[in-house]
């Protein structure tokens, strides 16, 4: 089989929670050019500093959720993946770059490709996990970060 027809989403269902805008809507769009019924988690590894952290316990809810409940469902053949994305250059990332150039340099400096990603590049993501190229996966959390988290 030609390695682009494993990434074929005819006949799949994907779920992306946020796809009105920015990442989420990157997402859903290759998700659905892939093929795919997009009923539309994404969410960070961890909780972006320097912001407020107050987020990072519903990030990593749903990273554990992904993990307890993946070995459960993939017995009945659902798999069950997320994305951690880091900065990806988002209307309201621009936003928060330009309100806050202090806050956006630290961003960059937290971050070792020094540069924010684009949507595009979690969307390949999500469409790889969707696809039969990742049917072996389960319980597994797919970073674009940068590198934010290696340190």
């Amino acid at each position: 089989m030609p390695a682009l027809d494993r990434l074929s989403l005819a006949d799949r269902t994907a779920l992306v929670t946020g796809a009105s805008k920015g990442i989420g809507e990157a997402v859903a769009r290759g998700l659905a050019e892939a093929g795919a019924r997009v009923i539309g988690p994404i969410s960070a590894l961890i909780c972006n500093r320097p912001q407020n952290r107050r987020c990072s316990d519903v990030f990593r809810a749903v990273h554990q959720f992904v993990h307890s409940i993946a070995p459960e469902w993939a017995q009945i053949g659902v798999r069950i993946n997320a994305i951690a994305p880091g900065y990806i250059e988002t209307p309201m990332t621009v936003y928060g770059m330009e309100d806050d150039p202090e806050m956006a340099a630290e961003w960059l400096s937290l971050t070792p490709m020094n540069r924010v990603g684009q949507p595009i590049k979690v969307a390949t993501i999500a469409v790889f996990l969707a696809s039969s190229s990742s049917s072996y996966m389960t319980g597994s959390v797919g970073v674009a970060d940068g590198g934010y988290t290696l340190w």
